[in-house]
């Protein structure tokens, strides 16, 4: 009988470390998986910043441009008007693709947050997603 009670506490205390060791991987995986979000989220917010910085340095040049054009007076007014008229399109596409990157901001953003409480949740109950056999 002592035996068998030895061995009983023996594999009781032998699946302890091993529930610990599974504890620990299921951390890392989460850490490790809350460190891919953050680098996408990061690729995704430097994309954005230089599509960002792309328009406003375009802007600056068609300002310049209209100036540059505004200097010439007269004599070119309705050539002026039909650049002008371009300029204003090209500001209103530019602002327009703006709204849209910060949308696009925002959207990722709350991605990332949803697929974030997604695996977490999947990490620490598995059995939510399988169904139980007993």
């Amino acid at each position: 009988m002592n035996s068998t009670n030895s061995g009983a506490t023996t594999s009781t205390k032998s699946k302890i470390p091993m529930e610990e060791n599974q504890e620990e991987e299921i951390w890392r995986n989460f850490q490790a998986r809350e460190e891919e979000i953050e680098r996408k989220k990061m690729a995704v917010k430097d994309k954005i910043q230089q599509r960002l910085g792309f328009a406003e340095e375009a802007t600056r040049s068609l300002t310049q441009t209209l100036e540059g054009l505004e200097i010439m007076g007269d004599p070119m007014r309705k050539e002026v008007g039909m650049v002008r008229k371009k300029i204003e399109m090209a500001n209103r596409e530019i602002k327009s693709l703006s709204q849209s990157c910060q949308k696009k901001v925002s959207y990722n953003q709350s991605l990332l947050t949803i697929l974030l409480l997604f695996t977490s949740t999947t990490l620490l109950y598995p059995s939510i997603l399988t169904p139980d056999d007993k």
